[in-house]
């Protein structure tokens, strides 16, 4: 059984390998690990990566699984994701196509960041016309050959297939951003991104 982390916003690799296991599983019974793709994404800004982290509720003395972590809304992240996303992606082509539901979906208040990265792949699903609705596991599974939880989908050994960003005038191609850098400048393209593997 094909084992995936929940993901805000989630990688163009993260979506690809997904798409290939229609019986995979999100795994909301293990430990959850910090400073991965679990709360966070990366976009790309006029001055390079940037990384967007959804900030959580944590008691340093036990271990939470990934299931029971709830969102902190002390700071206002949520405003601050979508200036960000704005000043980078408001010149790219589709972002006016995209804008509002992108904008609906961050300002929505989710206790729970793996409902706030379940509404997220839903929508995403939708927009690009792929489902990637997967059951959520309803026990902790040992470690196995299709296991993707440790996986590090921010830095994949896989390249991303090239094509035009915002700030490409100017600086390298950034390959295997969050699916926001692709569906801003490719639009309903970029399934394409997902299902094949041209490069």
């Amino acid at each position: 059984m094909p084992l995936f982390p929940s993901a805000y916003f989630p990688s163009i690799g993260y979506l690809k390998v997904l798409n290939k296991f229609q019986d995979a599983q999100i795994d909301l019974h293990e430990n959850f690990v910090k400073q991965s793709i679990r709360n966070r994404c990366e976009i790309l800004s006029s001055n390079g990566k940037l990384k967007l982290i959804v900030p959580i509720k944590h008691d340093r003395s036990i271990k939470l699984t990934s299931g029971n972590i709830q969102i902190d809304y002390t700071d206002r992240w949520q405003i601050i994701h979508w200036r960000a996303i704005h000043a980078a992606y408001a010149h790219a082509p589709y972002f006016e196509a995209y804008e509002a539901e992108i904008k609906d979906c961050i300002l929505a208040k989710h206790n729970y960041l793996f409902e706030k990265n379940n509404v997220i792949l839903k929508m995403i699903g939708t927009l690009l016309d792929i489902s990637f609705e997967r059951k959520f596991s309803e026990i902790y599974q040992a470690t196995d050959s299709e296991d993707y939880r440790s996986y590090d989908f921010l830095n994949p050994a896989e390249e991303t297939k090239i094509y035009q960003q915002v700030f490409s005038y100017n600086k390298p191609f950034e390959p295997n951003l969050s699916i926001l850098d692709v569906l801003f400048n490719e639009g309903p393209f970029a399934r394409n991104w997902i299902l094949t593997d041209q490069k």
